[in-house]
């Protein structure tokens, strides 16, 4: 298949799915500027740290500070946008993201009045996880039934699911992260059944996890954030990655893996784990069954052979920490006015 037959397949794909996805949900806030003065990098940089702080109340700028140097470097070949009467960089506006992201997960792994909570509680002992099941069960029959039962039917269903099959389950689950929750047209109604899908999601998002296996799932990011986004060679994002995660972490980070099997791992709410490993998380079987019932489901918006999908599949198996290094920061878009009604 050539690329202009590929092309057209995707796009007919896209306007299948367009009922169901609102890919123009959001138009950007912000304008590509032209002609603006390199020169002035660490004025552009001071911007971007200064935007990111008055949105995010919470963000501990000065833990960023030694970290200029680097920030040099990794703006040669940024884009400088001009938002909210201020040049900045766009990339390096998410790369803030991402440390501040990382910075939250610390501070909530460190916690012990925080975490665990939500699933993470139970999710490793599985003669709690049928004790929960069967809790929510008893609020659905018998003289227990309660009047409310949406919550009861989805922790119900999603235990269920995961005594069943568990890497299955966690693998449905995270495939949600990779994507924008909002753009998804069913979630957007504003009805309180939607509400409670969210904070139902998010309960059984918080899974265990560790601080170093944060930690590592942000070098990954910050790694192919560099070569694909920045475009830096291999050798020169491993150099950044590997001095900005000592810098921020005091730990070293090994890009030699970052050439396996790239896979969401856990979660903490909507933050995705990344790890790299030798093997899928899916046993073959797992994989199959996955790709068939999605090649099953696309059926129903779009005609694809076989071949096409597959190319599809394998492509989106292997690129999630891609897809999720697609979305930036909320503030930077705001809502198309078709949707505002």
């Amino acid at each position: 298949m050539d690329k202009q037959e590929l092309a057209l397949k995707v796009t007919s794909l896209l306007d299948s799915l367009s009922s169901e996805y609102n890919f123009d949900y959001h138009i950007e806030n912000f304008k590509l500027a032209t002609g603006v003065n390199l020169a002035n990098k660490n004025t552009y940089i001071k911007n971007t740290i200064s935007v990111y702080t008055k949105h995010h109340k919470d963000f501990d700028y000065k833990r960023v500070s030694p970290l200029i140097e680097e920030f040099i470097k990794i703006i040669k070949k940024d884009k400088v946008v001009f938002y909210e009467n201020d040049f900045l960089y766009l990339e390096l506006y998410k790369v803030l993201s991402l440390i501040h992201h990382t910075f939250m997960a610390q501070t909530l792994l460190n916690s012990t009045k925080d975490y665990p909570s939500g699933f993470s509680e139970i999710q490793s002992d599985i003669k709690e996880v049928k004790s929960f099941n069967k809790h929510y069960k008893n609020n659905l029959i018998g003289y227990r039934k309660i009047i409310e039962k949406g919550q009861s039917r989805f922790r119900r269903c999603f235990t269920a699911l995961y005594i069943k099959n568990r890497t299955l389950t966690k693998f449905y689950t995270h495939m949600l992260l990779t994507i924008d929750l909002d753009k998804v047209g069913i979630l957007n109604s504003n009805d309180e059944k939607d509400k409670l899908l969210m904070s139902e999601l998010k309960f059984f998002l918080m899974q265990k996890t560790s601080i170093s296996k944060v930690i590592k799932s942000f070098g990954i990011l910050l790694y192919f954030e560099l070569v694909k986004f920045m475009n830096f060679s291999i050798k020169e994002s491993e150099v950044f990655a590997n001095n900005i995660v000592y810098k921020l972490f005091k730990e070293n980070f090994n890009t030699h893996e970052l050439n396996k099997n790239i896979q969401i791992t856990s979660s903490l709410g909507f933050l995705p784990i990344f790890s790299a490993s030798k093997k899928s998380n899916l046993k073959i079987e797992e994989k199959e069954f996955v790709k068939n019932r999605l090649h099953k489901e696309m059926q129903g918006f779009f005609s694809l052979d076989t071949n096409t999908f597959n190319l599809f599949f394998e492509s989106f198996m292997g690129s999630s920490h891609i897809q999720y290094l697609q979305k930036y920061p909320a503030e930077l878009f705001r809502t198309n006015p078709k949707y505002s009604s």
